[in-house]
């Protein structure tokens, strides 16, 4: 099997069956195993083959005023961990394990846990809480 040969197969992969570049990838080091270490070929055709590339995506991120279209369809505890979520950046198993000794409304902060954590002395939030516990504060 030569270069065109793989091409070939390679291309069947991706246009034909629809398979995904990590899945022609996948191929392609499968067969770079059989040459290299199985039957122990020189593979001098290889400067010649056009890796698949994974599509690049871009974060899908929502506008101030489509977050507060989502923010004002939510309700008691949901609108408050949407507000929570929304404003200081944590993430939802970190909203979900939040204990009302966590927040401060004192000093607009919260002691996100992570895992296992027992400790309430630790505030992770900075300034990034400060909007979002005054939100959850006025909610009150």
């Amino acid at each position: 099997m030569g270069t065109d040969q793989v091409n070939t197969f390679l291309t069947r992969l991706a246009v034909d069956d629809g398979v995904s570049a990590s899945t022609q990838n996948q191929a392609l080091s499968a067969l770079l195993f059989l040459y290299r270490r199985v039957l122990h070929e020189p593979l001098p055709w290889m400067g010649d083959l056009v890796r698949a590339r994974r599509p690049e995506r871009l974060p899908i991120v929502l506008a101030p005023d489509e977050a507060r279209v989502v923010l004002d369809h939510l309700t008691g505890s949901e609108h408050v961990a949407g507000l929570l979520l929304y404003g200081s950046g944590l993430r939802l198993l970190e909203c979900l394990r939040l204990r009302v000794k966590d927040l401060d409304f004192s000093r607009a902060d919260h002691g996100a846990r992570s895992e296992g954590e027992t400790r309430s002395g630790d505030h992770a939030a900075g300034g990034g809480g400060r909007a979002a516990a005054r939100s959850v504060g006025e909610s009150w």
